[in-house]
């Protein structure tokens, strides 16, 4: 689909309520693969010329990681402005942060709160537009003042689990958040 020519307005909204707007920095070292490292995937990848090319060879194949690579490679407001290229005006954005933190993949350069001061400065930018969630693990210590504060103080709408990283949803360290 081509980017950037007209959309046809329409008479609904559309909700995008799954959006990914973490760099590469904000992912763990080893999440591509215990071999190459998300550093050294962003040292080869330069300027997207091979995350480019890995899309036109690999097209059916693995393109679904070289186009996550050639995403992940930009900023997240990028990504955004990029995204939004695709949709009618009126549509809506839910991105979901992700808690990488803890996933015992290497730290990421750019760390979970980092992640999520970039999603509250985006959210203040175009507060008509995004409604981010704040992700709850259960092994980040405070995580019930962590997600409080980003929803009553930081213009987050909601809370985002995801326990294929490494817990449970019924971990006693969320109770204190379930009853908020």
């Amino acid at each position: 689909m081509e980017k950037n020519r007209e959309i046809p307005s329409t008479n609904y909204r559309i909700h995008n309520c799954h959006v990914h707007l973490f760099s590469i920095d904000h992912i763990p070292a080893y999440f591509i693969n215990g071999l190459i490292s998300t550093r050294r995937a962003k040292q080869l990848a330069g300027k997207k010329t091979l995350a480019k090319a890995l899309l036109k060879i690999f097209k059916g194949k693995f393109n679904r990681y070289s186009a996550f690579l050639y995403s992940a490679l930009n900023e997240p407001e990028d990504i955004f402005k990029e995204l939004i290229a695709y949709y009618p005006s009126n549509t809506r954005f839910v991105p979901l942060s992700v808690d990488f933190d803890y996933m015992e993949a290497g730290m990421p350069i750019r760390p979970y709160l980092k992640q999520l001061e970039d999603l509250a400065a985006l959210r203040e930018k175009y507060p008509d537009l995004l409604f981010p969630f704040v992700s709850a693990d259960p092994r980040r210590p405070d995580v019930t003042s962590l997600v409080r504060d980003y929803i009553e103080t930081k213009g987050f709408y909601g809370i985002k689990m995801y326990p294929a990283l490494g817990f449970f949803p019924q971990d006693p360290r969320l109770h204190e958040l379930y009853a908020w």
